[in-house]
């Protein structure tokens, strides 16, 4: 069994005696590779074959950020949205009031990088996170949690004054 970078077989990263129908590639990292079968005198038997091997990443989370306020209830939605990553189309997106996340309180599978939804929560500190949800890939690690506040009423904006020239002494205008 012959793996290469290129089609030419210019640039092998594997050249080892095939002993069963399986091999798992170890080396080389990401990318495009092509594999063959050589005879024992190193004569492809086979065609030149291409495939793909795509890097295990998490996405990353973009928003909320790290301490944000979110204001949101159970029927007021909050967005949350995360990088995509190559190759896949179905994530999961976990909420949890642990950081450790133990125990997931809100979860949901979406085919975006995006997620509107009403979070049925109580306010308070929560932590969220996302994980690639793709079968073929099997479990894969998810992005680091981050944590926002969450309440459900938005809070009012500091009052402004109508006449900050007047000045109040005593409780008599001056």
């Amino acid at each position: 069994l012959q793996v290469a970078r290129d089609r030419l077989f210019s640039f092998v990263v594997v050249d080892t005696q095939a002993s069963s129908l399986a091999h798992t590639l170890d080396e080389g990292g990401a990318g495009v590779f092509w594999w063959r079968v050589l005879d024992a005198n190193g004569r492809p038997l086979s065609e030149a074959r291409r495939f793909s091997v795509l890097e295990d990443t998490s996405p990353i989370a973009l928003t909320p950020r790290e301490g944000e306020v979110v204001t949101a209830s159970a029927t007021d939605a909050a967005t949350f949205a995360w990088t995509r990553v190559r190759g896949v189309s179905r994530y999961r997106l976990e909420v949890s009031a642990d950081p450790g996340f133990g125990a997931v309180a809100f979860s949901s599978t979406v085919d975006a990088t995006l997620l509107k939804t009403a979070l049925p929560l109580a306010e308070g500190v929560w932590h969220w996170r996302v994980r690639v949800a793709d079968e073929e890939r099997g479990d894969c690690e998810p992005a680091p949690g981050v944590s926002f506040r969450l309440i459900h009423k938005p809070i009012p904006e500091v009052p402004q004054l109508l006449a900050p020239e007047i000045e109040v002494d005593r409780g008599q205008p001056k």
